[in-house]
């Protein structure tokens, strides 16, 4: 898959390690899928953002990184209501945890 020279030093590391992390992925997604090169995007949806669906392991994944939005980006469904949780009866173990995913 090509990569220009910005991507390249991502790939590289020379922004850090999480965001090389990144490209690694996105390189091994490009390449299972045999795509030709990466395309510039505008805005983000992020998947995978309910801690009841990604649980301790994901959350552990996601306090390694140093992972900061680049575009303008929208969450999928979380695992509560960002005000009010407590009214549905959500333990406040699990709503710290889905805070912490969302931060």
């Amino acid at each position: 898959m090509y990569l220009d020279n910005d991507d390249e030093k991502v790939l590289a590391g020379e922004f850090g390690e999480t965001r090389q992390k990144m490209m690694e992925i996105l390189v091994a997604l490009g390449n299972v899928y045999g795509a030709e090169k990466l395309v510039p995007i505008a805005s983000a949806q992020v998947s995978g953002a309910s801690y009841k669906t990604i649980g301790r392991w994901g959350l552990s994944w996601l306090r390694s990184l140093d992972a900061r939005v680049a575009v303008p980006t929208v969450l999928n469904p979380i695992g509560m209501p960002r005000e009010g949780w407590q009214e549905f009866g959500i333990a406040e173990e699990f709503a710290g945890h889905q805070t912490e995913v969302i931060e």
